[in-house]
């Protein structure tokens, strides 16, 4: 009779233990190579979540990127790295720029644009030196209990290319990404808890690069050492749980 309930437990307990989390409507992404996805085509922006590691793609609400405890770190004591919003030395979260197992491999990627769509343009920014065809990523609000930023890793330093900290958010809160491509960048995160991001694409039809295309924002969702009030997840376990009991009351 053991036997029988040990089984069955374990059997519920398979029931409510999905190999992707879900809690409320998002599945929560944590150790996989994902991009921010930007997508093009018959006039119609498409951002997107994509899962690379197992060819899934999501709505910006439907998945959370998280940052987990190895995402902790401690800030450089270079003055460069003041754009983070913590003191040097101090702990802040890092999704890094390089693939480090066990945390998320974040990008951004354009590689659903056809190469062609979009026109080359006289880019002013110093920190892209070519002319495109470039889809600008603009970060427009972020909401959580932090400062956020992004940058890349170069052997002169951090190349920022956004952050809320000193000043919040400006027009140069942007990023660029040629379309066909994805790269990857540093996410810094100064507190934990949950954070919406609202981001814009832009670019520009040609000839002449004279007609830009802008996306509606859109939002995507991280935690950092934080998931949402897990509503899905209640309701999976219950209805495990109260399966499970049924059957241990009919084998009494």
């Amino acid at each position: 009779m053991r036997f029988v309930l040990t089984r069955i437990w374990i059997l519920a307990a398979l029931v409510v233990l999905p190999s992707s989390l879900v809690y409320g409507a998002q599945t929560v992404l944590e150790t996989q190579h994902v991009d921010i996805g930007l997508g093009y085509e018959d006039g119609e922006w498409d951002l997107h979540v994509h899962n690379e590691t197992d060819d899934e793609e999501y709505e910006p609400g439907e998945a959370l990127l998280y940052a987990g405890m190895g995402a902790r770190t401690n800030r450089s004591a270079s003055s460069a790295f003041n754009f983070i919003g913590v003191g040097a030395g101090q702990q802040y979260w890092r999704l890094p720029q390089s693939n480090v197992p066990g945390l998320l491999y974040l990008g951004v990627g354009t590689e659903e644009i056809a190469g062609g769509t979009f026109a080359s343009w006289n880019n002013t920014d110093p920190r892209v030196n070519n002319a495109g065809p470039y889809v600008i990523l603009e970060l427009i609000d972020v909401r959580g209990p932090g400062e956020f930023s992004v940058w890349s890793s170069t052997d002169d330093g951090p190349l920022v290319w956004m952050s809320t900290y000193e000043g919040g958010i400006t027009s140069d809160d942007r990023l660029y990404q040629l379309e066909g491509s994805h790269s990857h960048f540093n996410y810094g995160f100064t507190q934990a808890g949950l954070y919406e991001v609202d981001f814009r694409a832009t670019a520009y039809l040609g000839p002449g690069a004279t007609n830009p295309v802008t996306s509606d924002v859109a939002t995507y969702h991280f935690g950092i050492e934080a998931v949402p009030e897990p509503a899905t997840w209640g309701l999976l376990a219950s209805g495990g749980a109260l399966c499970a009991l049924a059957y241990r009351r009919r084998w009494r």
